[in-house]
């Protein structure tokens, strides 16, 4: 005799589970259940070891919408999230602070705020008084040597701290709120 059960399980998924019970003179039957299916845990995310400079603000970024946009920062270092795309492109960020004598740094990393900031080399860190520009070439190899290379399919973090790159644990901002402003440009060939 076969009996079939429809289980709702704690996850609140439904299982089919089957048991067969044998009767043997009027003793009760002895079922023997059918486990259900073993689930497979979801893998995490894998561990990095960047170091991460203290008071990160993270905030998504597209790197190919020309995107213009005004933040504040005071103390801390402001990273935008940016992933790329698969094809071969070039182009450049223009990050102007928006007050005088406002020092500051911005570089891609593959961390949000990682230090330090040459870990993905010198021509990834750029910094100014005024418009702190860093090239970039996304694809296997740059033809110009002062572009910052991107990977493909990646991501990334820019990230922007009113400091100068010899401190960049440090302030240049004076004011209770540091505003800078960030263009972008590019080209797909």
């Amino acid at each position: 005799m076969r009996f079939f059960l429809l289980a709702l399980l704690l996850t609140g998924t439904a299982s089919a589970l089957t048991l067969e019970c044998t009767v043997v003179d009027g003793t009760a039957p002895t079922p023997t259940p059918t486990p259900p299916p073993v689930t497979q845990p979801k893998p995490e995310p894998p561990q990095t070891s960047c170091q991460q400079a203290p008071k990160v603000k993270i905030k998504t970024f597209d790197l190919y919408r020309n995107a213009h946009r005004d933040d504040g920062s005071k103390d801390e270092t402001v990273s935008y999230r940016f992933v790329t795309d698969g094809s071969t492109a070039y182009g450049n960020i223009s990050v102007a602070s928006l007050l005088p004598n406002a020092y500051h740094t911005a570089w891609i990393s593959d961390c949000p705020g990682e230090i330090p900031v040459t870990a993905l080399g010198d021509r990834c860190v750029a910094q100014s008084y005024e418009a702190a520009n860093l090239g970039w070439w996304q694809g296997n190899k740059s033809p110009e040597a002062w572009r910052c290379l991107l990977k493909p399919n990646s991501t990334y973090y820019l990230n922007v701290r009113h400091a100068n790159r010899a401190n960049i644990m440090g302030t240049t901002c004076s004011s209770t709120q540091c505003r800078y402003r960030i263009q972008t440009g590019y080209r797909r060939q």
